[in-house]
């Protein structure tokens, strides 16, 4: 469901949410409802440096996505982009390229 964790949000049963793996669009509504109480979450979403280049667009975007999220892309042995988003200092760049910033490696 789209806002599945209003009930929770509205009773104040949290400091801080994860949302994990959420399609875009639910991603953004309870973003919406994160943003209108004030409270901090994060987006999990693991995968390849697409899904990290996505989420750091996505929590950038969204103006209480403050807490840290996690991806896990380094665990993945290959990739099917050329560009790596390595955290400095415990922080990512939004990427500024077109689209989700990365290019597709087609080999």
């Amino acid at each position: 469901a789209a806002l599945d964790c209003t009930y929770e949000v509205l009773m104040g049963a949290g400091d801080v949410y994860m949302r994990g793996h959420q399609l875009i669009g639910v991603a953004a509504r309870q973003a919406g409802l994160f943003a209108a109480g004030n409270i901090p979450f994060m987006l999990q979403n693991v995968g390849t440096t697409i899904s990290r280049a996505l989420t750091t667009h996505m929590m950038a975007a969204f103006p209480t996505a403050t807490f840290h999220f996690f991806s896990d892309t380094e665990t993945w042995t290959d990739d099917v982009v050329h560009e790596r988003l390595d955290p400095v200092n415990g922080f990512l760049r939004v990427p500024e390229l077109p689209g989700l910033g990365v290019t597709l490696d087609r080999e």
